[in-house]
């Protein structure tokens, strides 16, 4: 199997860059972000239904909790190096606990609305 392509703008500059991953280091991301999702799900008590799937996700997932990780492995597709220090562990969850609040309480205010 060929290794995965993915496009992602440089979190510091803004550039644009091509990154090769390997099968394993895909599949680390993978359940990095399944992970983290399912850790973001527990901490904001997400339930497993679909209302954040045209919101975080790319419109196919399945369930809300698909559409999380999805939404995380955009939000971690700068990291190269897995598994992660524990210190950057603990700076990411904190950043995606963030963003994942302010969409929700964007949500719960109105200022997104779903067709």
């Amino acid at each position: 199997m060929k290794p995965d392509i993915k496009i992602s703008n440089c979190p510091v500059c803004g550039a644009k860059r091509s990154i090769r991953l390997n099968d394993n280091q895909l599949e680390m991301r993978r359940k990095a972000a399944r992970s983290l999702a399912s850790h973001l799900a527990f901490t904001f008590q997400i339930s497993p239904q679909k209302e954040l799937v045209l919101i975080l996700g790319n419109g196919n997932e399945r369930n809300n909790h698909e559409a999380i990780s999805n939404w995380v492995m955009d939000r971690i597709s700068h990291i190269r190096q897995w598994p992660l220090p524990s210190g950057e562990v603990n700076e990411l969850i904190a950043e995606l606990e963030h963003d994942l609040e302010r969409v929700l309480s964007d949500l719960k205010h109105g200022s997104h609305y779903v067709q």
